[in-house]
């Protein structure tokens, strides 16, 4: 009896198999609302003209500023938002590259308020270039995290997620392994996600 027993509970911790793992919620694609453009001050068309001016005398420095001025008027001005981020990238200062590329991140929000997805793919992809060419490691991640949750389609969304995965990879304390293959899982299923939809339209 006993040596049945025994038999009975060997076979149950053979077939006996673990909990599945919870299987990886994606990240909801960005949804930004649509506003009409915003009504811009002649003083912003001023100062606009002056940034202008400088950027086509590459005194980038002043230009900035002049941005500044205007978004400080209309903080949804789309040519004054690429004005800025490109007049800092063009300083070349290593320290700001993450700011710029939110600010990119920004032009991505205002083209989608306005329903310019093509501009909003070209400002948001651009951001994500210029992040990833930051030295400041923990910076760059924080900045591409930031700028994924911007991706409004699942081929934008596949790519900042490999970035970021790829990010985690280099080790340097900025993730862990875990985290890393998390974000290539992520990356993957927007990717396949991407196939499903084009096979959809197409059924259609």
């Amino acid at each position: 009896e006993n040596k049945e027993s025994r038999t009975g509970n060997a076979v149950d911790e053979e077939t006996e198999q673990p909990p599945p793992e919870p299987e990886l919620v994606l990240p909801e694609l960005y949804d930004s609302p649509r506003a009409p453009p915003e009504d811009v001050p002649a003083i912003v068309l001023s100062y606009m003209k002056i940034a202008d001016a400088y950027m086509q005398k590459a005194n980038y420095r002043q230009a900035s500023k002049q941005f500044v001025k205007v978004l400080k008027k209309a903080p949804a001005h789309i040519p004054a938002i690429l004005g800025y981020a490109t007049a800092l990238e063009r300083l070349g200062q290593p320290k700001k590259i993450c700011e710029t590329a939110l600010i990119y991140g920004n032009a991505t929000k205002a083209a989608l308020a306005q329903g310019d997805d093509r501009l909003a793919t070209v400002a948001l992809r651009r951001a994500v270039v210029l992040a990833s060419t930051s030295d400041n490691k923990e910076q760059k991640l924080d900045t591409l995290r930031k700028l994924s949750e911007l991706a409004f389609t699942e081929e934008i969304a596949s790519d900042i997620y490999f970035s970021v995965g790829s990010e985690m990879m280099e080790g340097d304390g900025v993730g862990s392994e875990e985290d890393a293959m998390n974000a290539f899982t992520i990356a993957n299923k927007f990717y396949c996600s991407q196939d499903i939809d084009a096979n959809d339209t197409e059924a259609g």
